[in-house]
């Protein structure tokens, strides 16, 4: 009978009284997974007890086939998290965009050797940006030119959108976020590109 275990009880079917799990019963799933093969140091048993790793679960990572702390650590580091309120909201708004805007990518070469200098010109005047600012810009103004691309439909009408705004995907230390640059076409430039605070 195993004293101290790492190894999950959801998928053992009871077979006493009421359907609960007797001994007979983790005996019989635990030859039926290979426990008594399984191979492992007894440090790593102690920290998957310590972490409520299941060892049935793991493979072995080396040619030794003993499942070792560093097969446990890395176990640890895979398991689920979870995310907060806002980062869910994030993932149901892009998944939302993206599965209810049609997208298509197109790829032209650019000449920004005149843009290079000018973003040169005005880093020395103590303004600093990126070609991605100049970027946001651009998009804002053709979508002001051309409504039609900033519009929507229901399948029977088209609603053009008067405002224009951009959602920029930021990488930051906690993952990733989308600020959202709202009137993106009326704001000067060092407005229209600046993040705001997640």
């Amino acid at each position: 009978m195993v004293k101290e275990s790492a190894v999950n009880p959801t998928p053992i079917a009871g077979t006493g009284p009421g359907g609960r799990i007797v001994e007979r019963d983790v005996t019989a799933y635990l030859e039926a997974k290979g426990y008594g093969r399984l191979r492992i140091t007894p440090t790593a048993k102690k920290l998957a007890v310590r972490e409520g790793i299941d060892i049935l679960s793991l493979q072995a990572r080396d040619d030794s086939g003993r499942v070792t702390m560093g097969d446990i650590e890395t176990a640890i580091t895979e398991r689920p998290r979870p995310i907060t309120r806002m980062r869910q909201v994030i993932a149901q708004r892009l998944t939302q965009s993206y599965v209810s805007t049609p997208h298509f990518f197109v790829t032209v070469p650019a000449d920004v050797t005149e843009l290079d200098s000018f973003r040169s010109e005005l880093k020395s005047q103590g303004m600093s940006y990126t070609i991605t600012d100049f970027i946001l810009k651009a998009a804002a103004l053709a979508l002001a030119e051309f409504p039609t691309v900033s519009s929507t439909t229901d399948g029977e009408r088209t609603r053009w959108h008067s405002r224009i705004h951009l959602g920029l995907a930021v990488a930051l230390e906690q993952g990733l976020v989308v600020p959202v640059i709202r009137d993106a076409d009326k704001q000067p430039l060092r407005e229209s590109t600046s993040v705001p605070p997640s």
